[in-house]
């Protein structure tokens, strides 16, 4: 779905810019972030509406905690299968299905109209309507948010009774509306939850910022250069495995 990536600071450009389309045309949102909050943003539909973080949503500068926000939801509904949650693993649901995603879906006054559909109206139907502090965390978003209906939200315990406590704890960290709220991946990987299963010794972790192919740091990808590159990735990936595969697979 698209997850963020850490780039090269030189290609960055403003999120508000990459957003600027008629579907949001008549919003009050803020203007472009100072240079030291300059985020890249290839496309407005990062994540899919389900997994896509608040921030996202009120098409706010965003960093990798729109991972967090995102796997918090697959985490979520993996949960939702779990026996004793629901009667069987096929009737898992998504915790945030929401029907649109106002502005981004660029339809105006028929989202209003049912507001229970909106995807950020799904959001606090679950976790609640944020405390001021946290909406002002992630930019001038006040104006849209202050025309949705308050919402208590529900307890995660409640949606998945079955759940080990340690599994409700890392979900609420992964889950919060503030994104500086929200725990690290590194974070996630220390917690309790997984105390039994980590194999810490085989993790690897980037040791510099990862920069994209430079015919992809462009506005506009060549289709035929793109097709070529993936040839030659599809031919790399196989001449690797053939040399890597024991003899008895060759």
């Amino acid at each position: 779905f698209g997850l963020a990536r850490i780039v090269d600071s030189s290609t960055m450009v403003s999120s508000a810019t990459a957003a600027d389309d008629d579907s949001t045309a008549g919003l009050n949102f803020p203007s472009p972030p100072p240079p030291g909050r300059l985020t890249r943003q290839l496309t407005k539909h990062v994540v899919t509406r389900w997994y896509r973080a608040p921030e996202l949503i009120l098409i706010q500068p965003y960093t990798s905690a729109v991972d967090i926000w995102s796997l918090g939801c697959i985490m979520a509904e993996l949960l939702s299968m779990q026996e004793g949650s629901v009667p069987g693993y096929q009737d898992r649901v998504p915790l945030f299905p929401g029907g649109s995603c106002y502005p981004l879906s660029g339809e105006g006054a028929s989202i209003r109209k049912d507001e229970r559909l909106d995807q950020l109206s799904v959001i606090f139907g679950v976790i609640g309507t944020p405390a001021a502090e946290d909406i002002a965390s992630i930019g001038n978003a006040n104006q849209y948010i202050s025309n949705l209906e308050i919402q208590k939200g529900k307890s995660f315990e409640s949606l998945y009774p079955a759940a080990d406590p340690a599994a409700i704890d890392l979900l609420k960290k992964m889950l919060k509306f503030n994104p500086n709220q929200r725990c690290t991946a590194d974070e996630a990987l220390e917690h309790d939850f997984f105390k039994g299963v980590r194999r810490k010794e085989m993790e690897q972790s980037a040791i510099a910022p990862l920069v994209g192919p430079e015919f992809l740091e462009t506005t506009k990808v060549d289709l035929q250069t793109l097709k070529r590159k993936t040839y030659e990735e599809v031919v790399w990936y196989r001449r690797e495995r053939s040399v890597l595969a024991p003899a008895s697979e060759k």
